[in-house]
């Protein structure tokens, strides 16, 4: 995602992959906070007749007040990006039991995909039930199969117990001396055993054993308890965004999430 200080976008950029995969035309767009350029931006997305438009601004911008008569709805949402130097090996006592790289091969992708769902319980598109709730979770299972394909990202790894079952995973992918963290998910049943820990352990060693980096991770502000794990294994706050889905009208009949 683009950093929010970036100079204003004049026209919506449209999201392909997420139009069709929801079944409706969704743009995004980057705002500093300049209400005259937003204006003429929710203009253009109206006239191409945008379902949703996602405005990405720096944390602390609030929409206009006449922003809300433009919209069937608005859903705001914050993201949080958490870094860290690495300059050594994690040491940590039995970081490696149970510890595989996952492939198509070795796991049931069953339940890597409800540690994708479990990986994006918190994200917008999960949260604003404008979304179509079964296309918002298979996105999340898309990406965890994906990733463990190796299409998303360089490396999965997960802890698995003796039968097999993944317990938990991560993954990772390489941008020049940037590691990006994608998904970082615990199933339900083994969460408070410090499986988080370890596999967050095992994708520092990971970078380290190549080129010595920086770790990224982007998590939601509303996410309290995923903020508070980086923390406490040494990750700092570098970047937080606000991200605001104007919903510019309402999406097609019975897509939206029931109540």
């Amino acid at each position: 995602m683009a950093p929010a200080e970036e100079q204003d976008q004049t026209a919506p950029i449209f999201l392909a992959w997420d139009s069709e995969h929801f079944g409706f035309p969704i743009g995004k767009v980057i705002w500093s906070g300049d209400v005259s350029s937003l204006e003429g931006v929710i203009t253009e997305a109206k006239k191409r007749e945008f379902t949703l438009l996602c405005v990405i601004a720096p944390w602390d911008r609030e929409l206009p007040s006449w922003v809300f008569h433009f919209c069937a709805g608005v859903f705001v949402s914050q993201r949080v990006d958490f870094e860290k130097k690495l300059t050594g090996v994690k040491q940590l006592e039995s970081v490696s039991v149970g510890l595989i790289e996952l492939t198509p091969a070795n796991c049931d992708m069953n339940q890597v995909h409800q540690l994708g769902l479990v990986a994006g319980q918190y994200s917008r598109f999960i949260r604003d039930l404008r979304f179509p709730r079964p296309q918002a979770e298979r996105m999340f299972c898309i990406w965890a199969e994906d990733s463990v394909r190796g299409r998303l990202s360089d490396v999965t790894f997960g802890v698995v117990d003796t039968s097999g079952r993944v317990r938990g995973f991560i993954t990772a992918k390489r941008e020049d001396k940037v590691t990006r963290i994608g998904l970082l998910a615990v199933s339900p049943q083994d969460q408070g055993q410090g499986i988080g820990k370890r596999l967050l352990a095992a994708i520092e060693n990971w970078c380290v054993n190549r080129i010595p980096t920086t770790i990224r991770v982007a998590t939601q502000g509303e996410n309290a308890g995923a903020c508070a794990f980086y923390e406490r294994q040494g990750y700092s706050v570098v970047e937080r965004q606000t991200i605001f889905h104007l919903w510019l009208k309402e999406p097609p009949s019975g897509d939206a999430h029931e109540s």
